[in-house]
Parts: C-alpha cells; sequence; structure tokens
C-alpha cells in the first residue's frame, strides 16, 4: 500500500460526528466523495458524506455518528492509498525527485514541495544550490512521469547560478 499525505483532521463541527480536514490536495473531487476510504493511523475509515465549509473539507465516517466518537480523530493525519486512484493523475507527492528540466537543458532535481499560501512550490536542488519554482501552469511546461521529468517555463532570475 502506498500511502498518500492528503491533510490533517483539525477539529469536530457539530455534535454529529463531522470532522474538519485542511487539506491543500488536489484533484478533492477524486477523494472527497462518499464511500472513498481514507487512512488514518494506517487504519481505513469509509467517507459517509462531504461538504465544503469556508477553507475546510468537512467529512463524516460511517460508523461514527457522534462528537464523542469522533474526538479521538483530531490532530491526526488523513492518508489515502495510492492505489485508490486514477493512476494517470499526477499528485504534488509524484514530483518528489524528478528531474528537472527548461529549455536550457537539466536545472537539478526536486527536493521536497514548499507550502504556501496562494500556491505551493518545487523547492529545486541545482549545483549545490536551491531555487523554488511555484508549482502552476505558468511554470510547469510538462511533466513526462515515465521519465521522471517535469519541464519548467525558466524566467529571467528564478535561477542563480553565480
Amino acid at each position: 500500500m502506498d500511502l498518500v499525505y492528503i491533510g490533517d483532521i483539525v477539529n469536530t463541527h457539530g455534535l454529529k460526528g463531522e470532522l474538519r480536514i485542511l487539506s491543500s490536495f488536489s484533484p478533492k473531487e477524486e477523494i472527497f466523495k462518499p464511500n472513498f476510504c481514507f487512512y488514518i493511523e494506517k487504519k481505513p475509515y469509509k467517507i459517509k458524506t462531504y461538504r465544503k465549509h469556508k477553507n475546510y473539507d468537512m467529512i463524516t465516517l460511517e460508523g461514527f455518528d457522534t462528537i464523542e466518537s469522533v474526538l479521538f480523530l483530531k490532530g491526526k493525519s488523513v492518508y489515502i492509498n495510492r492505489d485508490d486512484i486514477d493512476s494517470s493523475l499526477l499528485l504534488e507527492s509524484d514530483y518528489l525527485h524528478m528531474d528537472v528540466y527548461s529549455n536550457r537543458g537539466n536545472r537539478g532535481r526536486v527536493v521536497s514541495i514548499l507550502k504556501g499560501v496562494a500556491y505551493n512550490y518545487l523547492e529545486v536542488n541545482f549545483k549545490q544550490k536551491t531555487y523554488y519554482v511555484p508549482l502552476i501552469p505558468t511554470f510547469i511546461d510538462k511533466v513526462i512521469k515515465d521519465k521522471n521529468q517535469v519541464w519548467i517555463h525558466e524566467i529571467e532570475g528564478l535561477i542563480d547560478e553565480n
């Protein structure tokens, strides 16, 4: 089983066992749906209901219908099994350890994904230096998953080679 982090349960909501999840996972419509299985501490839980509320993803789980029954989940991290979603979908975690290329050739390797306010960033190491590429379509030209490559649109000043 290949578990992928999707967010954290930050609180409960109401008295009927609803959980408030803070998640920047994309695409949400693939996983936040009834009967989809989440993993919390490697134990499976099926989604009963889902709704969006402010910045949160609100779910209830099958078999849990009171606030008391879900309090033990507060503060826990939520995962999905990568095998439960379409293998052609590109997840943020798929970028890790990809080689980065631009029209100027090899530009390093992705070492981590940093969470930002408006969008996330690829942290790339290149010649003992680090630079950051916004993880948005403006900067990502293409991804060749089977070759472990991400091609970026390199603008002036993005990579300091001095």
